[in-house]
């Protein structure tokens, strides 16, 4: 069966920053500013769900603050990833599991770094949607 995970980019309205995320020095790129994302469970329905269960985990906040929206689909032989941008009035400070480190709200031509890898170009295809 075809591993399928789902990323979303939250933007705050009010401010026009982007939240991001750092992850912590487990899995296979540490320490390096990404979505907030992550892999489809079992129990899962489709990947709108898995970002909900996904933002309590990882950052603790009600999913219902964030107007999600579908994007697109990056396909590739083992992974199919669901992008989608997320809306928010005003910009949240999360509560952060072990799997990340930091947080932070940037513009979105002033991000951090190290970015995952690929990530500035995907943020700059996602942008433009808005």
């Amino acid at each position: 069966m075809m591993r399928q995970a789902a990323g979303i980019l939250i933007i705050c309205r009010q401010s026009g920053r982007l939240f991001l995320l750092r992850r912590s020095n487990e899995g296979k790129h540490p320490l390096v500013w990404s979505l907030l994302s992550g892999e489809m469970d079992p129990g899962d329905k489709d990947a709108h769900a898995t970002l909900e269960r996904e933002i309590g985990e990882e950052i603790q906040i009600p999913a219902n603050i964030i107007k999600m929206r579908y994007v697109y689909t990056e396909k590739s032989k083992v992974l199919h990833f669901h992008y989608f941008i997320g809306f928010v009035d005003s910009e949240f400070t999360p509560t952060l599991d072990h799997e990340n480190v930091d947080s932070g709200w940037f513009e979105h031509d002033d991000l951090p770094t190290p970015l995952f890898p690929g990530l500035y170009d995907k943020i700059q295809h996602i942008w433009k949607q808005i």
